[in-house]
């Protein structure tokens, strides 16, 4: 890609609050030493254990940090938009990164320094721009640091995001897992009755992910999200439970509702059109659903999800493109 002019990397860096401060001269130094990057969706900007050592500011676009846990699950840490900027301590650290950070859209994104240039040589070669940068650093961080403090406990807009960033699934944008694990006993509190929970897994998407890419497989479970959410009335809970695996959980529905419910999700699926995912192969898409009731089965509603999970998986032992039930 051919880079911009620095003019144009001015304009970006003027967005920031510590570059914003540089004087005219300064900022073209900076924007001598910066690159602007185009980075399609799915893009990894660095990876756990890359060196720190620079920072990035979002000219449009958008970035997820993400961490692995012991256990294998991703958490997402932070979201940053257009205008955003991320890593600025990064520069002092150069220490092993510890997060992960992904593009979620196609994005441009400008690198201080960029590649070939260390934050330390800059610094003996423009100690006072560095001086000025480091001062202005310090002052925003600080600021930050104040507003935290000032936010914490109310129910800002920040701590919002904050809790759609972490609960929310960033690829279909149901729940995820998290968000089931912490608030189960909210969302089918002691004493509920008539909720019905539905597991879900389609039959054959490891062939479709394998035969036409993890992109495809995207696109799928993206499909598959929006059928689920079709069925969903106020009250009801849908969830990205782990990969292909989606849980539903329905309030004040009996038996007959619950499997109308699976029943429709299941023929809703089969009549997914994958001619343009699939390449044009002509195949079709099928899904396992698991049910189970509470209190029926059970009055310990993570047992009621075991009861639909193992269902499920009954179902697909058989052949699949079923759903398996508890006998009357």
């Amino acid at each position: 890609m051919k880079d911009i002019s620095v003019q144009e990397k001015i304009g970006i860096l003027q967005c920031v609050d510590f570059f914003a401060k540089l004087e005219r001269e300064e900022l073209e130094t900076v924007a001598f030493n910066s690159e602007l990057l185009k980075m399609p969706r799915g893009s990894i900007l660095f990876g756990q254990g890359a060196p720190s050592r620079e920072l990035f500011i979002i000219r449009d676009g958008e970035v997820m940090i993400t961490k692995m846990k012991e256990y294998g699950q991703d958490i997402d840490l932070a979201q940053y938009l257009p205008v955003e900027c991320f890593g600025e301590l990064d520069l002092f650290g150069a220490k092993e990164r510890d997060a992960t950070a992904v593009t979620m859209k196609d994005s441009s994104i400008l690198i201080f320094p960029k590649k070939g240039i260390d934050f330390p040589d800059l610094l003996q070669q423009y100690p006072r721009i560095s001086a000025r940068i480091l001062r202005n650093l310090l002052i925003t961080v600080s600021d930050r640091v104040r507003n935290t403090h000032r936010h914490i406990g109310e129910k800002s807009r920040w701590m919002m995001e904050l809790r759609r960033t972490l609960y929310v699934d960033r690829l279909t944008g149901l729940y995820n897992k998290h968000y089931l694990m912490d608030s189960l006993q909210e969302i089918v509190p002691a004493g509920s009755e008539s909720v019905s929970m539905l597991m879900i897994k389609p039959d054959n998407f490891k062939t479709l992910n394998d035969s036409y890419g993890h992109a495809a497989g995207d696109k799928v479970l993206m499909l598959i999200a929006i059928f689920i959410q079709s069925v969903l009335r106020e009250g009801d809970i849908a969830v990205r439970y782990w990969g292909d695996e989606f849980l539903v959980i329905l309030k004040r529905t009996d038996r007959e509702k619950a499997l109308a419910a699976a029943k429709e999700i299941g023929r809703t699926i089969r009549e997914v059109d994958l001619t343009t995912i699939a390449r044009g192969d002509g195949m079709l898409l099928s899904v396992s659903v698991g049910v189970s009731f509470l209190p029926d089965d059970s009055e310990d509603p993570v047992k009621v999800i075991e009861q639909a999970y193992e269902r499920m998986m009954s179902a697909r032992n058989k052949g699949g493109n079923r759903i398996a039930v508890k006998p009357l």
